[in-house]
């Protein structure tokens, strides 16, 4: 039922260290209790049926406890509507609750981000970098021929508020490898931009974490042709492990942040890690409650998601954003298969499911609506050829009015 509550950075903070603390106390006395149970099994100590019992009790309490913390955390992104329904049935929150709640959401400050008279001002570069450990790192893309693996990267900022780094998503950070470049023997000098796939707050949404998705390239057997990148940070990236520290630097890029109006809706088309960008837009507008996102349900605008690959395991993030348009009567996404050069982008099938979406993307883009592209350099001729093709106007009066957005590698 917090979830309707307009609450600061700092108490969310507050609230998932407690649920840490609780997890860990929970954790203890069940570890405690079963030792004592294993101990009679054995004769190594005695009990009587008394004894048994309460110690039974005391085992089921602590799962009782942690399956109902496990649910209520669960509801603290929900609307209160939904939280108080799963929470008491079809009954609505009694006096005391409700109260409690309209007490709390007026004495409760707005979150800086959430108020609805926030100016538009997309963050820039701090000075000097922050420091974040990982605290999640998964393939979300299996290495294979058609594409190298794709890792998403989870870090968390350490140390006190001076520590962090506002963002937006369509943002970039800097890493700097750690050890020699082969090439000169001599140490990394050259920062390697990775974009961030999470909304502003992170995604846990506590505002004290970013998601990185990372493209490992590797690293050149001197059978390839001499500009093949070392693949130095995005190897060494894809080596860290869970509580592993590092440092960052940025945000960097204002091309591909949310625009401030989003009532006209939206075209996004990638390829690789182009969708990482996507996924911070769609997290920030259907998966967090926010003034943004409210102004856009409110709005009724649709988002069109068009995402290439040579199938559908080698698109991150491809599962996720089909599960959430199930749900979301604002979302389509559309899958391009197939095409031989995926790493390269050049023989993607983009185009041909561009020519059949040519109505919705021309309807959006008539209303006043952004078109986004992100991923592979090889796609650019082709798909923009094919976004030209079905709006009748070309990509580049759309850039110079500011509606078309791109960035590739």
């Amino acid at each position: 039922c917090l979830a309707e509550l307009p609450l600061s950075v700092e108490l969310r903070a507050a609230l998932t260290d407690a649920q840490r603390t609780l997890v860990g106390a929970i954790d203890a006395e069940m570890a405690a209790v079963s030792g004592e149970i294993a101990g009679m099994a054995s004769g190594a100590s005695s009990g009587g049926d008394g004894e048994v019992v309460a110690l039974l009790l005391r085992l089921k309490v602590p799962r009782a406890i942690a399956d109902c913390e496990a649910d209520a955390l669960s509801l603290l992104d929900r609307p209160f509507g939904e939280a108080a329904t799963y929470c008491g049935g079809q009954a609505p929150p009694t006096p005391v609750v409700a109260a409690a709640v309209a007490e709390a959401a007026a004495a409760a400050p707005l979150a800086k981000e959430e108020a609805a008279d926030e100016p538009y001002v997309v963050p820039t570069k701090l000075k000097g970098a922050v420091k974040a450990k990982v605290v999640k790192t998964e393939a979300v893309v299996p290495y294979s021929k058609g594409s190298s693996s794709i890792h998403h990267i989870v870090v968390e900022f350490v140390g006190d508020e001076a520590n962090r780094m506002p963002y937006w998503e369509g943002q970039c950070v800097s890493v700097l490898p750690p050890g020699d470049d082969p090439k000169t023997g001599k140490a990394h000098k050259k920062k390697r931009p990775y974009t961030i796939a999470s909304e502003r707050r992170g995604d846990d949404l506590a505002g004290n974490s970013l998601s990185l998705c990372v493209r490992w390239v590797p690293a050149p057997t001197g059978a390839g042709p001499a500009d093949v990148p070392d693949g130095a940070a995005s190897t060494w990236l894809k080596s860290l492990a869970v509580g592993d520290e590092l440092e960052m630097e940025g945000p960097t890029g204002k091309s591909m942040v949310l625009p401030e109006d989003l009532s006209k809706g939206l075209v996004l088309v990638a390829t690789s890690t182009g969708s990482s960008t996507f996924r911070g837009f769609l997290h920030r507008l259907l998966k967090s409650d926010n003034a943004q996102s409210r102004a856009f349900r409110a709005s009724g605008a649709q988002v069109l998601v068009l995402m290439g690959g040579l199938n559908a395991d080698a698109i991150p993030y491809a599962g996720e954003f089909l599960e959430l348009a199930k749900a979301e009567p604002q979302l389509s996404v559309e899958l391009a298969l197939g095409g031989e050069r995926v790493d390269a982008g050049g023989e993607t099938t983009l185009p041909d499911t561009i020519a059949a979406a040519a109505p919705r993307i021309k309807a959006i883009a008539d209303n006043g609506g952004d078109i986004f592209l992100g991923g592979l350099k090889g796609m650019v001729k082709p798909v923009e050829k094919a976004l030209t093709d079905a709006i009748g106007t070309p990509v580049k009066d759309l850039k110079k009015a500011g509606k078309y957005h791109s960035e590739v590698y």
